[in-house]
């Protein structure tokens, strides 16, 4: 399980939800923001969510720093958490290390589960909440109820409801089996003789007591629902309850049904065949009569354990209550608000029938089927179809056309890194729904450095083409060089075709292209000798620099009352970072390269292998004559320049200014 979850944490770029996450935290240049400022976004923008998660997630990044891998290392520390909790309760519940195992087993063995390990997201956080919840409840119900059981059932169902707002289905749920099966509300005698003691409901106190510190965030669930689903606004819900039922199976079994069923129809013999609880005698400590009044259903075994025959009767209610009363729940909700569109809105879900599975597991091994056999088979599933589109089948051809998660922004990322440079700009057009992939777009490719647009950003429905064609120039219209891409998967469309009508005058192809799955970027430059450095003797550099440092190309041109130079530098890398600079400089032909110059102007030296760099030199002060325009490259600390084959300068262009 933590194999398969490594292996894949830098695996994909991030997708929309994910992008959530980090901006919620305030990571990466979305921050940093303080705690409160992470509940206010949530709140305001995004009240679908609880803010437990991005602030635990803050912290995180903190810590280890907020690239997509360091971040998603969390979801898999919480999903190995999740299977070594889901061990502990199965141990506990079913008084049987093959019912611990099993239950680690069908949680953390499970492909769905597994997809997510790499997920920077909530759900592998929320499943380990919930394990901890069930485990912690019937500690307090069956184990005695020690002060840590007891604080552990309070901050579980506190922390799981600020983590996914659907844990509360659960919360209901452990609710209902107290009252049913613990307190026995059905049963008069029993209330006659017991009554609602502080014993019996002091689980119902804490988990009220972990409910009512939600309760300042109420107001933001009750303006989410109000606002409307979130995930019924971007999907096509699963709204009917078969479908519902068969995308639960599908995702938790791996696509392994009918195994699955075999499992789950060994846990219901379990509970058939279970032998009839006694009712418990009068003890005279109070551990031992806390811990039967807690356990109406448990007797001794010879060896001194609770439970006969491996799971008693009141193991086996418990798994398939808190199994059926969450799923009918779920059904329940989602059939008043469309409310589940995918199934990882059903892992409060998971460990329940995880719990069920190991109960189904343990039954089979006392009809002497092996459950090294059965595990083998489960785990085998899931190692198979973490290689196979198993999860594109739960996302849905429809979701895959919105979210596009397959687009590899890190990739492109990476690849525009090693040939991108100042004065390069990126734009890209995406014009099917391009506010589902702005976020992954928008953090991979910040940190690049130079502007960035998706060209679709700067239109709505009642954009008009000169409008955006003037807003397309003002962002080009500096550049020395341009990435422009698209979706090889989409049409091209019509904003793409006008801005290529305001590049087409000032930038030519460099016939430099790169294309990945799904993505492709362009390159155009505004003189074919900004695409590339030189690659052949014919194009000697103008000139040579101290030993490394060439000129390959000059342009100046006059551009109203200033002369705009466009140079090509070749090997700045070379040089000491931040310590050279260029200088051009106006003199008169008539006066030494070393007189002080007319007009001037500086920039500090490209860092790049090769770049282009352009500067605007105001000439309006210059009276009528002959000059020379000559450029320097020189120590801006020392003054000290360094040499060309001609001197200490090299003449550019001769103009003339006036008569």
């Amino acid at each position: 399980m933590t194999v398969l979850g490594a292996a894949r944490l830098n695996d994909d770029a991030i997708w929309l939800d994910e992008w959530w996450s980090i901006y919620h935290a305030g990571g990466a240049h979305y921050g940093p923001v303080s705690i409160a400022e992470t509940w206010s976004r949530v709140a305001n923008e995004d009240p679908w969510n609880a803010p437990g998660y991005y602030t635990l997630l803050k912290g995180w990044g903190a810590l280890v720093g907020w690239t997509a891998y360091a971040d998603r290392a969390l979801s898999l520390l919480f999903g190995v958490l999740a299977a070594a909790m889901a061990y502990r309760m199965g141990r506990d519940v079913g008084n049987s290390h093959v019912v611990g195992l099993g239950t680690a087993v069908a949680l953390g063995g499970s492909a769905f589960f597994i997809y997510y390990l790499h997920e920077l997201r909530a759900y592998t956080l929320y499943a380990f909440l919930v394990t901890f919840t069930m485990w912690a409840y019937w500690r307090v119900v069956y184990r005695g109820g020690s002060w840590r059981a007891q604080f552990g059932l309070f901050f579980g169902v506190a922390a799981m409801l600020y983590t996914h707002y659907f844990s509360a289905l659960l919360a209901t749920a452990l609710g209902l089996y107290h009252l049913l099966f613990v307190i026995r509300i059905w049963d008069m005698r029993t209330l006659r003789t017991r009554g609602f003691s502080p014993l019996s409901i002091r689980p119902l106190i804490l988990m009220a007591a972990g409910g009512a510190l939600f309760l300042p965030w109420v107001g933001v669930l009750i303006d989410g629902l109000r606002r409307g689903s979130n995930a019924a606004v971007r999907q096509e819900p699963i709204s009917e309850a078969l479908t519902m039922l068969w995308t639960l199976a599908y995702a938790f079994s791996s696509a392994f049904i009918p195994l699955l069923l075999i499992i789950f129809a060994a846990a219901l013999i379990s509970l058939i065949t279970a032998k009839p609880p006694r009712e418990p005698r009068e003890l005279e400590s109070n551990s031992a009569q806390t811990s039967r009044l807690y356990s109406p259903f448990l007797h001794k075994r010879s060896d001194g354990e609770q439970g006969v025959g491996g799971i008693g009767v009141n193991s086996t209610i418990f798994a398939w209550f808190i199994a059926l009363t969450v799923l009918i729940l779920a059904l329940a909700l989602n059939a008043y608000m469309s409310v589940n569109a995918h199934a990882r809105h059903f892992i409060v879900l998971l460990p329940p029938l995880a719990l069920l599975a190991g109960i189904g597991i343990q039954e089979l091994a006392r009809h002497r089927i092996s459950p090294a056999i059965i595990l083998t088979l489960w785990l085998a599933t899931a190692v198979w179809n973490s290689f196979t589109d198993f999860n594109d089948v739960l996302f849905g051809e429809e979701n895959q056309r919105y979210f596009r998660i397959y687009l590899p922004w890190n990739v492109m990322a990476d690849e525009l890194r090693a040939d991108v440079q100042e004065g390069d700009i990126i734009a890209f057009s995406v014009p099917e729904d391009s506010q589902a992939v702005s976020g992954a777009f928008e953090y991979y490719m910040r940190p690049l450095n130079v502007p960035i647009a998706i060209v679709e950003w700067w239109t709505n429905d009642e954009t008009q083409v000169s409008e955006f064609q003037s807003v397309a120039s003002s962002y080009t219209q500096n550049a020395m060089r341009l990435w422009l891409g698209q979706e090889t998967d989409q049409p091209s469309g019509e904003w793409l075709t006008q801005f290529r009508e305001v590049i087409d005058p000032n930038f030519v192809s460099c016939n430099t292209s790169i294309e990945l799955n799904g993505l492709r970027a362009e390159l155009y430059a505004q003189v074919p000798q900004c695409c590339h450095a030189p690659q052949t003797e014919a194009d000697r550099p103008l000139y040579t620099f101290g030993t490394s440092v060439a000129l390959t190309f000059a342009q100046p041109e006059l551009n109203g009352d200033s002369l705009r130079v466009l140079l090509a530098w070749l090997g700045g890398d070379t040089l000491p970072p931040y310590q050279y600079s260029v200088a051009l400089h106006i003199t008169p032909v008539s006066e030494a390269a070393q007189s002080a110059p007319l007009a001037q102007v500086d920039y500090g030296m490209p860092l790049d292998d090769f770049a282009c760099r352009a500067a605007d030199i105001p000439l309006t002060d210059l009276p009528a004559g002959n000059y020379e325009l000559r450029v320097i490259v020189y120590d801006w600390q020392t003054n000290e320049r360094l040499t060309t084959q001609t001197g200490d300068s090299g003449i550019l262009e001769t103009f003339v200014v006036g008569n």
